[in-house]
């Protein structure tokens, strides 16, 4: 082997050493070469023993021959055959080493060969795996490829090419493993051919051992000197190897680190290309969702447009129109117009939602575009900030600092709120990272206060203001007032020292405030109680008329709190006052001195603040770094985060701003669009209807005239005959009326008067029936000239809607006669043509036969047929200004009809008039132009007065005017927006421009020009100049009326323009409209019917009124004949029958009165004199009432009780009760003088009246007169009774009076009485209306407490049934096999371990709310007692049914109990406390007596009553803890109940968990030996049948089959048992095999039973509330329980079983003693 293959080999071998780093091993041990006398003594020692032996050789050779003994005294002689063995000797020694030499040589050649091959493979290997890293990177290389992967792509790529290089590394480490196996294995194999060589060199034994010791000791020497240098080889190779591979690696890294930079900027730019061309594409320029809205919507509008059209054809299809039919016509267009709008409102929008929703969504990929960006950090890296949020949550969650976080304020709430928002994915907006920063800068003003107070010797004030912090937050509500004070002058002193953070010194200056004010609030700075200054007030009213709360401050919140405590001061100072006012606060009324409230919410605010600033620099200093590092973090996250919304904003609002644009400009095309073609089709219909209604007005309208005048000649008729008939009636009644005075006349002068009335009436009589004739035969004669004045009125209205002017009366009387001249001309020749009869009609039918020959030649069209229009006849009036048909355009004619008719507007132009635009297009062009333009045109058409003025003046001043100044400057002329001067051009120089350069000139001539007043017109200097400017202010209005008419065209234009198309060219809707062509042929029918029709029925009305008339006259006429003669012999009777009877009866009604006056005048006095003595006697006694209840009234104030005032009310009752009595006796019984006795006298004078009979009657002879008179008499007597009975009743109602006035003291006593009932319960607080809050809150009590006994009964039972389970079970299942309790505890349903987990479940559930609801737990959150457990197979091998029938009996079985309790107790103490203050305050305030209410809020009285309640469920041993040690004796016999004591475990008793456990094994194993028996019984039917067989073969096993002739029935007999015997190992196998799977199935499914139940029980178990979680009660002995060591445990255990021994052994003695 040459020396530089060795040099390699140990260089590779020395490599082939594991590397371990200096840092962690130290330095290693270095080669150290043995001193130089050391090697001497090793050298002399060497070669001492070299002469020995060279001494010694003879001896040696000899013996070797240890056949022959040795003589000494042939020791040193030659023997031949000694010689020759000594020669063999040497021979074979030499013969060795050449053998051993060659073996080397041979050796060496392999392992050369060896390592050229193991080079040749690291060479190939790293080749290769640059190769791959190349490929990798060729991947990686290409954008386009790079642009379309994820970062994880990239991550992964770093991982595979991570891999190939620690493949590379491991190819290099196992070549230098190869090269030391090569080293190792030479040294083995040299070291085994030495060995070899030693065994043969010393069984030649031709050298002694010593030099062959040495010349082995030489071989291995030169091997290890070529191993060494072979070694040091191999190292310096790999060496060179590994420092290529470290910058293979690093190149690898950089390239990739590089590639991940170029991933970055290709995905930001890829991003923000695929956003631009995202909002490029069609589903944001159009959407699919629009494209589909306008195809429907204009589906919808063509259906609509259908539905106009075929409104219009029912137009069309009238005969005559009918005003109803057109009006519902027109609704139906208002309606359709209606959807329009409707639709297009829907349209607009739809199209609005689909805007929003595309903004919405374009938004939203802007911000996953901002996240994305933030995502790939190309333009700025992204700090880690989720690496610092894990810190903190380490910090956090480490249990070594809850104690530091505890005492720490709010220090541990900020960093947990700081490691929040580190996660948050909003931080990359500045509304979540600002606060962060500003929440983490709060955090770091407070971490270099030690080091500020140590350089200052001030370090003791923050141990001091920490000491005193932790004072308050452990002291009490009590103790917290002496402290505060304290703590205010600590934190003043903090505040002067210099040198502080100024945030620091903020927020303790925020604080000193804080404290501030609550030393205001108490009122301790003065030491002041109740009566102190104004700006005083005690701690009732502290924070809750708007102060601050205990909340965390910002900001704003400073100057909120600023305005509330103003707020508060002003509210303080007036309750001070009102304080003061009553004399003191109540606090010091008893002598005593009562504690102000403390605002606790405020306090512990300060103390969390002041705290947390005051611990945070007790962090660890390397967390502190990590939060100081933190906020240079955030910073650049701030930098990352303004970099990123720079490119937002950059590349992403110019798209939105495109798109929004582009969207809202179709919006607005379509919906302007369809606006108009809606508004246009519109008003088309409505003109159309319209037009068709005003001739069914016009129709109806002439028939309601000629309805109305006949009825109006009726009418007048019927008036003339009713007014005949009522002044007939009036006279003949009046004729009755005289006559009867006649009869009942009272005197002489009576009868001359009525006889001559009579005689007058009689002659009128006669006058009237000439007169009446008169007037109705002139009303029957006005009839028929009404009805033509109608007609002609009707025509003209006619013709005028239909564009036509009717023929003067003269022509068309001409025309008549004419026509009816030819019509019997025609009539004598024989014309089969229709004619037209008498009354001006076609014959029936010759009509509808016409129109029908007409349609069925084609559309209905203007012609001889239906009408002539004859255009050229128009031009002989042309020149006749003076006739109705000057300007008409044509003559319009109907067949066989002699009028014609002149047409100033033909249907064409009326059609085009309608199809025109809507009206009001002005209302669209521009307002300010509009109204420039009308006061121009109002200018213009204004007489120019001042201008013939100016102009005569001119004349008469022409040589008065003085020339124009040099500086004068033009004042109609304006600088335009930019501010260069208009200059006006020349005429040539205007002439030169032209298209865009004119119109730019006119423009600016327009918006430059400025209009003068007439007083700056005036004021020009000439008359050229004042002429000039009326010229171009003429040119200017010329300019805008040019462009309003042609923006005005461009508006009418609009309207039939076509419709708006969206991105891909589509239209977006059509645009409809009513068929000119149709509108044309209906109106020339219409035309037609409407002229033919009235001519026919003209005709007819003629003849009827006519007619009529005459047939009236006649009988008018026989009238008045009739009325004549009956009118003649009624003036004879008046005289002989009625005048002469009346003279003989007025003499004896006289004498009756006088008599009846007298009687009734004496009666009267005696009555009045009776009436006065009662009168006196009950006035005295309501004197003497009223006196007795005010004396009552007197006693109330003094009653101190409730008792005692209703006693008072109820004496006052009796009492007023008794006289209310007294009082209606009196009053009835003088009521009899107001009432009876005068009624008794009235009642006289009435029968008297009743004996009196009058003509009327019947009966008598009395006129009504004379009765009148009667009367009158009586009537005088009656009032001086009523006068007497007036006097009476006032006497009467001025006792009544004085009875109310008594009686009324019975309300001032009432009043009284409530006022004293009011004052006592305002005191009390009592009473159904006082009482009320107290009452409601001994409700919300007793509710309270009836729901936690409830709870504790509910728990109770569910413990019972669980002991009871346990019990059962144990005792079935020691019961054994077979036994009753066992099968019965197998076929319960649902399983015993179902029902004890969830009955387990629903009391873990229900112990934590009691707890918690008890605030029995000092540490909740140790247990979650809602964590979830997983459901177990309770019903093995079980089918579905099965199931579902077990699961509803466990739900059945397992009672469910909603307890409504409030959160916690004192909770619901403090919630009706409070509840009870408020309503107790409001129903004072309402009752305006809130001066009554104690500092508290609340009466004296109540206020003990809440304290006595409070006392009695919170405080010690009251209801609360009563409940208390309820629960903790539940779960104490919970804990007996799953087991956990005694300790150690009672033996006799089955835990909750055990028993749940046991029974799933016992329904494990019961079901596993079901199906053993099963088997086993199937298997012993059939070894029934193979015995019954085995029996029948031995039976047939005769000595007689032993025969030779009987062979082949015996191998029968035998082949049948060899089958049999088949048959049942085979069955014995299969059943083997059955039952060993089926066992192992059931062993399977116990196991995962048992595991789930287990783990199930466990975590039961390990979230129960046990005695230990529970808190302490009174008379509780606070020393911890000394927990036994477990050898006292088992020795316990021990001793129990020994025990338990012991009493079964008594008990067996016992039981053989018996």
């Amino acid at each position: 082997m040459s020396l530089k293959a060795r040099a390699e080999m140990g260089l590779l071998a020395t490599l082939d050493q594991p590397r371990v780093s200096a840092a962690t091993q130290g330095p290693k041990a270095k080669i150290s070469v043995p001193p130089a006398e050391t090697l001497l003594a090793w050298r002399n020692s060497h070669e001492k023993m070299v002469a020995f032996r060279a001494a010694e050789e003879d001896r040696d050779a000899v013996a070797a021959l240890n056949h022959q003994p040795i003589d000494p005294n042939v020791r040193h002689k030659e023997l031949p055959k000694l010689a020759e063995r000594a020669k063999q000797k040497r021979v074979d020694h030499d013969s060795f080493l050449k053998q051993f030499e060659l073996k080397l040589t041979e050796i060496s050649d392999d392992l050369e060969i060896r390592v050229m091959h193991a080079s040749r493979g690291v060479q190939k290997a790293t080749a290769s795996n640059d190769q791959r890293i190349g490929e990798t990177f060729g991947e990686l290389n290409q954008d386009l490829l790079l642009v379309t992967k994820d970062h994880q792509y990239v991550l992964d790529s770093w991982d595979e090419i991570h891999a190939v290089c620690e493949k590379r590394f491991a190819d290099i480490r196992g070549f230098a493993a190869e090269l030391e196996g090569i080293e190792r294995d030479r040294a083995r194999v040299v070291a085994t051919e030495l060995r070899q060589l030693v065994e043969r060199l010393m069984g030649v034994a031709y050298m002694p051992g010593t030099e062959i010791e040495r010349l082995v000791e030489e071989q291995a020497f030169e091997l290890n000197t070529v191993i060494v240098l072979n070694r040091k080889s191999h190292a310096e190779l790999l060496a060179l190897m590994e420092k290529q591979h470290v910058l293979v690696c690093m190149d690898a890294r950089v390239s990739w680190e590089a590639r991940q930079t170029a991933w970055r900027k290709l995905r930001h730019d890829h991003a923000i290309d695929m956003f631009q061309e995202e909002l490029g594409s069609k589903a944001y320029t159009n959407p699919p969702a629009r494209i589909e809205l306008f195809r429907k919507a204009e589906e919808a509008q063509q259906a609509r447009q259908a539905e106009r059209t075929a409104h219009m054809a029912k137009l069309g299809e009238m005969t005559l129109p009918e005003s109803a039919v057109v009006s519902e016509l027109l609704a139906e267009f208002e309606k359709l117009n209606g959807r329009e709008g409707t639709a297009i409102d829907e349209l607009l929008a739809g199209i609005e939602d689909i805007r929003t929703t595309q903004v919405a969504n374009a938004e939203q990929r802007r911000e996953s575009l901002r996240a994305e960006l933030h995502e790939y950090g190309a333009l700025e890296p992204e700090p880690d900030l989720g690496s610092v949020a894990t810190q903190i949550d380490a910090v956090l969650t480490d249990s070594s600092l809850d104690a530091f976080f505890r005492g720490a304020g709010g220090l541990k709430h900020a960093l947990k709120e700081i490691s929040t928002e580190l996660r948050h994915p909003d931080l990359i907006y500045a509304r979540l990272l600002s606060p962060t920063i500003k929440g983490l800068q709060n955090l770091l003003c407070g971490l270099g206060l030690p080091e500020v107070l140590e350089v200052q010797g001030k370090a003791t004030m923050r141990e001091s203001l920490c000491n005193t912090l932790e004072r308050l937050r452990l002291a009490s509500k009590s103790d917290v007032i002496p402290i505060i004070p304290i703590l205010l002058a600590q934190v003043n002193e903090l505040l002067t020292v210099k040198e502080l953070d100024p945030l620091l010194q903020h927020y303790l200056g925020e604080a000193k405030e804080d404290l501030e004010s609550l030393v205001r609030d108490l009122d301790i700075m003065t030491g002041g109680g109740g009566g102190g200054g104004g700006e005083s007030r005690s701690g009732s009213d502290s924070r809750s008329h708007g102060g601050r709360t205990g909340t965390s401050r910002t900001g704003t919140g400073a100057g909120s709190r600023k305005g509330s405590a103003s707020t508060v001061g002003r509210k303080s100072i007036a309750r001070s006052n009102s304080r003061s006012s009553r004399g003191g606060g109540a606090a010091h009324s008893g002598g005593g001195w009562e504690q102000p409230e403390v605002n606790m919410l405020e306090v512990r605010s300060v103390q969390k603040r002041l705290m947390m600033l005051m611990q945070v620099s007790e962090l660890d200093k390397t967390f502190q770094e990590t939060l100081s590092e933190l906020l240079v973090m955030l910073r650049q996250k701030e930098v990352c985060n303004s970099i990123v919304d720079q490119v937002v904003a950059d590349e992403c609002t110019a798209p939105l701003d495109a798109r929004k644009a582009e969207q809202v400009e179709v919006a607005d095309n379509v919906i302007r669009f369809l606006e108009r073609n809606t508004s246009h089709v519109h008003e088309v219909s409505v003109r159309l209807g319209t037009f068709y209604l005003c001739v069914a007005k016009i129709l109806e309208m002439h028939s309601k005239h000629d309805i109305e005048l006949d009825e109006k000649t009726e009418e007048e008729l019927d008036d003339s005959v009713d007014r005949f008939k009522t002044a007939d009636d009036q006279r003949t009644a009046d004729i009755g009326h005289w006559e009867n005075a006649l009869r009942l006349a009272a005197g002489d002068e009576d009868l001359e008067i009525a006889y001559n009335q009579v005689i007058k009436l009689l002659a009128e009589v006669q006058e009237s029936y000439y007169a009446y004739h008169k007037d109705a035969t002139e009303c029957a004669e006005a009839h028929p000239q009404r009805v033509f004045a109608e007609a002609a009125s009707f025509m003209e209205k006619l013709c005028e809607s239909l564009g036509m002017v009717p023929q003067p009366a003269e022509e068309a009387a001409e025309a008549v006669a004419a026509a009816e001249e030819a019509a019997r001309l025609a009539a004598s020749l024989g014309s089969n043509k229709p004619q037209v009869g008498a009354d001006g009609r076609l014959p029936v039918g010759a009509e509808v036969e016409m129109l029908l020959d007409l349609n069925q030649d084609g559309p209905i069209r203007d012609g001889p047929d239906v009408g002539v229009v004859d255009t050229d006849k128009a031009l002989a009036f042309a020149d006749r200004e003076a006739h109705p048909w000057a300007s008409i355009v044509g003559v319009f004619k109907l067949s066989d009809s002699a009028l014609s008719y002149g047409m100033t507007k033909s249907c064409e132009l009326i059609v085009e008039n309608m199809l025109e635009p809507p009206d009001g297009l002005e209302e669209e062009g521009d307002e300010e132009d509009e109204g420039e333009g009308a006061q121009e045109d109002e200018e213009e058409e204004t007489p120019a007065e001042g201008e013939a003025d100016e102009a005569g003046e001119a004349d008469e001043n022409e040589e008065e005017e003085e020339p124009e100044p040099e500086d004068w400057e033009v004042p109609w002329w304006q600088p335009d927006e930019s501010g260069e001067p208009f200059v006006s051009l020349a005429e040539e120089d205007m002439a030169a421009l032209a298209g865009p350069a004119l119109a730019d000139y006119v423009e600016r001539k327009m918006a430059c020009f400025k209009k003068l007043t007439a007083e700056e017109v005036e004021e020009l200097p000439t008359k050229a100049r004042r002429a000039e400017y009326k010229t171009i202010k003429s040119e200017v209005r010329d300019i805008r009326r040019a462009k309003r008419a042609s923006q005005m065209e461009a508006i009418r234009m609009s309207y039939f323009s076509e419709p708006p198309v969206d991105g891909d060219g589509n239209s977006c809707c059509s645009r409809v409209m009513l068929p000119s062509d149709g509108m044309v042929k209906m109106l020339e029918m219409l035309r037609f019917t409407l002229v033919s029709d009235s001519e026919t029925k003209h005709a007819a009305r003629t003849k009827e009124v006519t007619e009529l008339c005459g047939e009236r006259k006649d009988v008018l006429t026989e009238e008045l004949e009739t009325r004549l003669r009956l009118h003649w012999p009624k003036k004879g009777r008046v005289e002989t029958r009625i005048r002469q009877v009346r003279e003989g009866q007025l003499i004896a009604h006289r004498q009756r009165a006088e008599r009846h006056v007298r009687a009734v005048n004496q009666k009267n006095s005696a009555h009045q004199r009776e009436f006065d003595s009662l009168v006196a006697q009950y006035g005295e006694r309501c004197e003497f009432y009223k006196r007795s209840l005010e004396d009552l009234e007197a006693t109330l104030p003094a009653q101190e009780s409730l008792a005692a005032l209703q006693g008072v009310e109820g004496k006052c009752r009796k009492m007023v009760a008794g006289f209310k009595d007294e009082c209606e006796e009196a009053l009835d019984d003088l009521t009899r003088f107001t009432e009876t006795e005068p009624h008794k006298l009235h009642a006289l004078s009435m029968h008297l009246i009743d004996a009196t009979y009058t003509f009327e009657s019947g009966e008598g002879d009395y006129s009504q007169q004379e009765e009148a008179d009667l009367r009158a008499h009586l009537e005088v007597l009656d009032k001086s009774i009523d006068a007497a009975v007036a006097t009476r009743v006032a006497a009467i109602d001025a006792l009544a009076e004085r009875q109310v006035t008594a009686i009324g003291v019975e309300a001032e006593f009432v009043k009284a009485f409530k006022s004293s009932l009011q004052e006592l319960s305002l005191r009390e607080a009592i009473g159904m209306k006082y009482g009320a809050p107290r009452r409601n809150a001994q409700e919300r009590l007793r509710t309270e407490q009836t729901c936690d006994q409830n709870s504790k009964l509910f728990l109770d039972g569910l413990l019972d049934q669980l002991e009871d389970l346990c019990v059962s079970t144990r005792t079935a299942i020691q019961a054994g096999e077979g036994s009753k309790a066992l099968e019965a505890l197998m076929a319960a349903t649902p399983p015993r371990a179902a029902l004890l987990r969830e009955l387990l479940l629903a009391v873990r559930s229900l112990v934590m709310r009691r707890a918690e609801y008890l605030e029995f737990m000092p540490a909740p959150e140790r247990i979650d007692s809602a964590a979830p457990v997983s459901k177990a197979d309770y019903f093995l091998n079980a089918s579905k049914s099965e199931i579902a029938a077990g699961n509803s009996a466990l739900k059945a079985a397992v009672p469910a109990y909603t307890v409504t309790l409030a959160p916690t107790m004192a909770a619901a103490i403090d919630q009706l406390e409070e509840r009870c203050r408020s309503e107790t305050r409001k129903l004072y305030e309402d009752e305006g007596r809130p001066e009554l209410l104690g500092p508290e809020g609340v009466p004296d009285a109540l206020k003990e009553w809440l304290a006595k309640s409070r006392d009695d469920v919170l405080a010690p041993l009251g209801v609360r803890d009563t409940s208390r040690a309820a629960l903790r004796e539940q779960v104490t016999r919970l804990e007996r109940i799953i087991a956990k004591t005694p300790v150690p475990v009672d033996p006799n008793w089955t835990g909750a968990p055990a028993a749940c456990l046991e029974d799933c094994t016992a329904h494990a194993h019961h079901a596993a030996m079901r199906s053993i028996e099963l088997i086993e019984s199937r298997f012993q039917a059939q070894r029934a049948v193979w015995d019954a067989a085995r029996a029948k073969h031995e039976a047939a096993l005769r000595p007689q089959m032993g025969r030779p002739d009987a062979a082949a029935e015996r191998e029968a007999l035998m082949a049948a048992e060899k089958a049999r015997c088949d048959e049942v190992k085979a069955a014995v196998k299969a059943v083997r095999s059955t039952l060993i799977d089926g066992q192992l199935n059931h062993a399977a499914s116990f196991v995962s039973t048992l595991r789930d139940q287990t783990s199930a029980v466990l975590l039961i178990v390990d979230t129960l509330v046990l005695s230990d979680d529970l808190g302490y009660l009174p008379g509780d002995e606070m020393i911890e329980k000394k927990r036994k060591s477990l050898k006292r445990l088992k020795k316990a255990q021990r001793r129990a079983s020994a025990e338990a021994g012991r009493g079964a052994d008594g008990g067996e003695a016992a039981g053989e003693e018996e």
